[in-house]
């Protein structure tokens, strides 16, 4: 189970005579891999709440733990703040997030 209560069911999870400590990668896998997955989107909600749809800023793409938004070049430095702070803030955990991030004019530079 997550830290926000999604369950991962283990029933699907097929495993071989060869593989049999499968199961258990998947048990202990979950909780940490889940409850990322469960921040980042979190972060997602709260930038489309930020960040209208209406706007001139996008969240275009999120790749495992990366949130790349697009946004006019005059606007950038704002939205990275504001995207950092909504990560951020996205969790409360007994070690609090910390966000590393970059701009750049396409994905080749970030």
């Amino acid at each position: 189970m997550t830290l926000a209560g999604r369950i991962r069911p283990l029933d699907e999870v097929s495993v071989s005579p060869r593989d049999r400590d499968a199961l258990r990668r998947v048990a202990v896998n979950t909780p940490i891999q889940g409850t990322a997955a469960d921040i980042a989107r979190k972060a997602m909600v709260n930038f489309a709440a930020a960040f209208p749809s209406s706007g001139s800023v996008r969240l275009t793409l999120q790749v495992h733990d990366s949130l790349v938004c697009e946004c006019p070049g005059e606007k950038s430095e704002e939205v990275r703040q504001s995207l950092e702070k909504i990560m951020e803030g996205a969790a409360v955990l007994a070690t609090p997030l910390k966000v590393e991030s970059k701009t750049g004019q396409n994905l080749g530079q970030v």
